[in-house]
């Protein structure tokens, strides 16, 4: 039974995450065009301007954070919004924590 306890012991903790291995996530504020809304999935799919794409646009799905999913709710294609995202320096934006509309159409042109 001892050993059974040990072995049990070791296991989690060499299955256990290492912080210091994971990439660092900073928050950053980025300015986008909602395109569509999985409630479901708690995804948003979102236009951004890029310099990499021949159009200037970005199309990303971002997956939204729990406390961010009731302004999802409330946003619809084709608003422009600010999006408070968690992104390692690989990706521009891999969660959304806030989601804030734009106070105009016109805000972001």
């Amino acid at each position: 039974m001892k050993t059974f306890l040990l072995l049990s012991v070791l296991i989690a903790a060499a299955s256990s995450d290492d912080p210091s291995q994971e990439p660092k996530r900073e928050s950053k504020q980025i300015r986008a065009e909602v395109v569509s809304t999985d409630k479901t999935a708690k995804t948003l799919t979102i236009k951004t301007e890029s310099h990499e794409s021949m159009t200037g646009m970005k199309t990303l799905v971002v997956k939204v954070e729990e406390k961010a999913l009731s302004a999802l709710e409330t946003v619809k294609p084709g608003e422009k919004v600010t999006l408070t995202c968690r992104a390692t320096r690989e990706r521009e934006c891999d969660t959304v924590a806030a989601i804030q509309k734009a106070a105009s159409a016109n805000e972001y042109d």
